[in-house]
């Protein structure tokens, strides 16, 4: 590939660097790939020239810059603005690339097709010597299930990283405010657009020796505001595809931030896993359709809920009970009046659920009720389990024929007897709303108009609950009252 027109600035920061600069800037040289550009920025070097001497006795080959000294990230910034590129690759004075690094990332560039694609690689780790004590570990299946993990799991070594250089500049410059995490809170704004794709790898040779920043306690203080900042940048959408839940994402990061030594950051995401079922917000969606008391009996029982972070969505297919629903809805504001007249009750349940805001979605039928703590334990149970989709088992009078006065608890299975899909009570099934935006639910209602009080229990990764959280009974009169929200 060495005719392609694509142009690679190979960036050389270096300060103070006469240990290793020669054995880095040759490693840059000898790459297989021809089509780059290689700038060394000696950063303010007060080694009384040795920096300056190694560099330009490589002549023309390279291009040398000196600056005032201005840290890694103010290094950075002076490359990526006068560099000529397409793409910048980073390699620290005291590494080494492999000779086929830049010619394997740029065929694995081509073949991804994207132009916002980010390539980072594995490792091997060197010590002083250059030889080899140690190489990277990254779950390559796990990386493509869930491409955000490479940054939770402290995966990307800046100097393996193949980036097209007009995202930097999106994204950038490098905060110089910051002496040792300059790299990773760049990265971290970028994983709020772009994916990193990996490239299983070994293709650089990283330092391991005893003058490196990141040793000194000073980086642990930086390290441990960047990890709450990553922590707490990424979206409940994206938690929830990262690790099924919040709760679960923040476990697994406390997990790993105990093995290093940002204690202050384990600690503060360990607290975050423990309210993430209290934070989490619920949309209930409730459509009135014939008994219009009935249904606000359900929705009442709504607004009792222990788990107080949620709304209700009242939705109207039929102008005769517009009226009434807007009485309510005008008594409380979590709850909200949707009208669709023109559409079935299978489009007014779908329309109406991309108006939900909650993290998770659910919904009550009418002659349903739920229990006081039914949002509160299936909530729990799903951030728990980091499951996207739940049922719950549910009651009504009279299902023990024996005696009509006792009631019997039901499940739902995923198929019937004869392998058939079976269907369920849709009162106790709560969706994550990522599945609501990827059009799982409108795949799982009913085809038909109406029965909308069951829906389709097949579906790979659901889980079902044994707690019987909702109540099927007999409908009666409510007339509209105060609030019964609790404050």
């Amino acid at each position: 590939m060495n005719d392609c027109p694509l142009k690679v600035t190979i960036a050389i920061p270096v300060f103070n660097g006469e240990d290793f600069l020669r054995d880095a800037i040759e490693s840059a040289l000898n790459q297989t790939y021809k089509n780059i550009e290689i700038i060394v920025l000696d950063d303010g070097s007060t080694d009384g020239g040795r920096t300056r001497d190694i560099a330009a006795s490589f002549g023309s080959a390279i291009r040398y810059i000196h600056q005032d000294n201005a840290g890694v990230a103010g290094a950075m910034n002076h490359i990526i603005r006068v560099m000529s590129g397409d793409i910048f690759a980073w390699l620290s004075h005291d590494d080494l690339y492999y000779r086929q690094k830049i010619e394997t990332q740029v065929e694995y560039y081509t073949a991804i097709g994207r132009p916002e694609a980010i390539i980072f690689s594995g490792v091997h780790y060197i010590d002083e010597t250059g030889r080899k004590i140690d190489e990277s570990r990254i779950d390559h299946e796990g990386l493509i299930a869930s491409p955000k993990k490479a940054l939770l799991n402290s995966a990307i070594n800046g100097c393996t990283l193949f980036i097209p250089v007009h995202i930097l500049r999106e994204f950038g410059p490098f905060d110089v405010t910051l002496k040792y995490t300059q790299d990773y809170d760049l990265w971290n704004k970028i994983l709020t657009k772009y994916d990193f794709y990996y490239l299983p790898l070994p293709l650089i040779k990283y330092r391991i020796h005893p003058n490196q920043g990141t040793h000194r306690p000073a980086a642990v203080v930086e390290g441990d505001t960047l990890w709450v900042s990553i922590a707490e940048r990424r979206t409940e959408a994206e938690r929830a595809l990262i690790a099924g839940s919040t709760q679960c994402y923040f476990e697994h990061l406390a997990a790993f931030l105990a093995k290093t030594p940002y204690k202050h950051a384990a600690v503060h995401v360990a607290d975050e896993a423990l309210k993430a079922g209290c934070n989490a917000r619920a949309t209930v969606l409730l459509l009135v359709e014939e008994d219009v008391d009935s249904c606000l009996l359900a929705a009442a029982s709504v607004l009792r809920q222990t788990h107080q972070n949620l709304e209700l969505l009242l939705i109207s297919h039929t102008e005769r009970s517009d009226g009434q629903l807007s009485l309510w809805a005008a008594r409380d504001d979590r709850v909200k009046l949707l009208s669709f007249p023109e559409a079935d009750a299978r489009e007014a349940l779908a329309r109406a659920s991309l108006y939900a805001r909650g993290d998770y979605v659910t919904f009550i039928t009418e002659g349903a009720m739920y229990l006081d703590r039914k949002l509160e334990k299936q909530i729990a149970h799903m951030q728990r389990n980091g499951t996207l989709l739940s049922w719950c088992a549910w009651v009504s009078p009279g299902s023990d024929k024996d005696d009509p006065s006792r009631t019997r608890a039901r499940g739902c299975k995923a198929a019937s007897d004869d392998g058939s899909p079976s269907r369920s009570k849709l009162s106790t099934l709560m969706v994550h709303r990522n599945l609501v935006c990827g059009g799982e639910l409108e795949r799982m209602l009913p085809v038909y108009p109406r029965a909308t009080d069951s829906v389709a229990a097949a579906r790979p990764a659901r889980e079902d609950i044994p707690d019987a959280l909702v109540v099927f009974s007999e409908a009666r009169r409510i007339e509209p009252g105060p609030s019964t929200r609790t404050e």
